[in-house]
């Protein structure tokens, strides 16, 4: 995700919708077409929303006319909130933030809070992901769609999990109605997820298909 300070620089405050004490870490997400400035921003993709910016009453609309860029604070089923033993008991996900690091005009950022224990370096955070990391090994799919280029990578860890990336192209989603998926999950469960994720999206379908497809192209035949 773009952290640009001036993608943020109208905001006027954040509501939480519910309280951040229980709460490590919060998912941060910045919705580039928000209906209202200072209204509830919806939320239809996965999990529950916990909060969202509001924008000054004069904020300029964005690319599209009344529409506006605002940040959403989300979790879902299976974060630390919710499963304290679960698989982010001692990381994060990629978008995750301390709460208390969030203000108006301000990004939030990694703590040793939210990430569970002291924060990894470079070679510590390797081995809680994959070697290189899949946000270093994204793929670009879809650039020939309508809906522009989406960015997709799956790689496993050293934890035997499963770090799984996917951020739509802007002004579309995925089949649940959500713009990113950035999971770290056991391969059972990540199997599942990007099954789901690959039937309900007939775009991503599509552009998956034409990677394939182009690798052929390329002399990547499969064995």
């Amino acid at each position: 995700m773009n952290r640009n300070p001036d993608l943020i620089r109208h905001e006027d405050g954040i509501v939480w919708t519910e309280s951040i004490s229980k709460f490590d870490y919060v998912r941060e997400y910045l919705e580039v077409a928000a209906g209202t400035r200072r209204g509830p921003v919806r939320w239809n993709g996965h999990g529950r929303r916990v909060g969202y910016s509001m924008l000054k009453p004069d904020a300029p609309a964005g690319e599209a006319p009344f529409r506006f860029a605002r940040r959403v604070f989300w979790i879902k089923e299976h974060d630390r909130s919710e499963q304290p033993d679960g698989v982010y008991k001692d990381c994060a996900p990629s978008e995750g933030v301390d709460p208390r690091t969030v203000a108006a005009g301000v990004w939030g950022e990694l703590t040793e809070r939210a990430w569970g224990g002291p924060l990894p370096t470079a070679s510590t955070r390797s081995a809680a992901t994959s070697k290189s990391g899949p946000q270093q090994n994204l793929i670009k799919v879809g650039e020939s769609l309508a809906s522009g280029t989406a960015f997709i990578a799956v790689a496993p860890t050293r934890r035997g999990l499963v770090d799984i990336y996917i951020d739509c192209a802007s002004g579309s989603q995925l089949g649940d109605g959500s713009h990113v998926i950035s999971e770290l999950l056991p391969p059972d469960q990540a199997h599942e997820l990007l099954t789901t994720i690959i039937k309900t999206t007939p775009w991503l379908q599509e552009a998956l298909a034409l990677s394939v497809v182009e690798g052929w192209l390329a002399g990547d035949l499969p064995k």
